[in-house]
């Protein structure tokens, strides 16, 4: 990990948009993407996967079987990436910190904001940037009201509700 933020610093410091080529992806939250002649592996900023959540330390068991049930009856949502992003295809990315990027997937909309669309993620506790916290609180909620994705499942937003705090 430290090489690859030795790697990452010039582009971390760019000031206009990096086009990358998504080389592959390996789960809704984490690709590989490459820029001239080296790879970089982002995960989405600011959100949290599912992937995630179901794996902290402090989830419950009921919580992990709803987690692992909604995976296994949802296998579509479990591959949203591979359906809505291409491998081989050049998108814009900013790097932010610690191996978390903007891919923005169609325009100024990022993957991120997707998947809080789409319920396959929530925001992070005290996300505080500035430029994007309103879009992705807009678009967390948007998909808590619709139902979308975890949000459908009542166990699931009990356990949300109960390890963030919400």
């Amino acid at each position: 990990m430290k090489y690859l933020l030795i790697l990452l610093t010039p582009l971390l410091f760019a000031k206009e948009p990096i086009i990358m080529k998504l080389s592959s992806i390996y789960a809704n939250d984490i690709f590989l993407l490459n820029y001239k002649q080296s790879s970089y592996y982002c995960e989405p900023y600011g959100v949290i996967s599912i992937a995630k959540i179901k794996t902290k330390k402090d989830i419950n068991p009921t919580c992990k079987k709803a987690f692992e049930d909604f995976i296994v009856k949802n296998p579509k949502l479990n591959n949203f990436a591979k359906y809505h992003l291409h491998v081989e295809q050049y998108y814009r990315v900013d790097f932010k910190s610690q191996g978390k990027c903007l891919l923005f997937s169609k325009g100024k909309k990022t993957y991120s904001q997707d998947l809080l669309l789409n319920g396959l993620a929530i925001l992070k506790p005290n996300f505080k940037d500035e430029e994007y916290r309103y879009i992705f609180l807009k678009s967390y909620k948007s998909a808590k009201m619709r139902k979308k994705g975890i949000w459908k499942v009542p166990t699931l937003r009990t356990c949300i509700a109960e390890m963030f705090k919400e």
